[in-house]
């Protein structure tokens, strides 16, 4: 893979002024470089920017070994085709963010709701699914601390444990905020002993009294598949269970 630079060569010098280049002669051209371990043979060259909205997307690049072997009629012809390959790239890269922001939480980027549902059904529904573990935390008085110090330090707040929820994941878990105060995690090959210490480690670190928004009290519950639950319902409700039998031995 060869990177160009904007500015750089005959490829770069199109994509710097967005017009299209036809070349009769690449060696001739005050643009043209030759590239290091490649032939020195008399090429033509088309090369027209790819671009939506002024916003350059990329260069498409035609050789052809000889000279001024290309008309001005391919260079219109590639022209339409960059045009519509602009549309085309600009529709996949909105549908993209579009998915994208339907499973996510705009407020801490973690999964959304919805995305947790699809992918704790696609673990149930695997042919011979093998063990995983739900973790459920409630963050401590979130409300008192959006009705003392604003729903701005609140969000902190929950910016904050979405931090802390991210900062060890593996590339298989899922992050969540199931809503309000609520997050989840899902956690592929862990059991009940594995959940149970990483939550220990959660609470502990958001306990953190450096920290900007300050020590965070959360009460976290775990559920492992499939000793606490082999349903969706099941599970969540296993670590909601759990979670509110720690939040009760806390306050007492």
């Amino acid at each position: 893979t060869l990177a160009i630079q904007v500015g750089e060569g005959i490829t770069g010098w199109v994509a710097e002024t967005k017009q299209g280049a036809l070349v009769g002669d690449t060696e001739r051209h005050p643009k043209g470089i030759h590239i290091p371990g490649t032939s020195e043979t008399n090429e033509s060259m088309l090369a027209v920017p790819v671009i939506f909205e002024d916003r350059l997307i990329g260069v498409i690049v035609n050789v052809k070994v000889g000279i001024n072997q290309y008309t001005g009629d391919h260079l219109r012809l590639l022209t339409i085709l960059a045009n519509h390959a602009a549309v085309s790239i600009f529709n996949a890269r909105l549908i993209e963010r579009l998915a994208a922001s339907a499973r996510t939480d705009p407020l801490t980027g973690l999964a959304n709701r919805r995305a947790f549902e699809q992918a704790l059904e696609q673990r149930l529904a695997a042919v011979a699914p093998e063990t995983f573990a739900v973790l459920m935390l409630d963050v401590d008085g979130l409300k008192q601390v959006n009705d003392a110090r604003g729903h701005a330090a609140g969000d902190a707040v929950l910016k904050r444990v979405a931090s802390v929820l991210s900062s060890d994941l593996r590339e298989t878990d899922l992050a969540t905020r199931w809503g309000g105060d609520e997050f989840l995690l899902l956690m592929p090959g862990v059991d009940q002993v594995g959940a149970l210490s990483l939550a220990r480690r959660i609470g502990g670190t958001l306990l953190n009294p450096d920290d900007p928004a300050g020590p965070i009290s959360a009460s976290i519950g775990t559920a492992a598949f499939p000793a606490d639950g082999t349903t969706a319902v099941g599970l969540l409700a296993a670590a909601d269970r759990s979670m509110y039998v720690e939040k009760r031995q806390r306050v007492a």
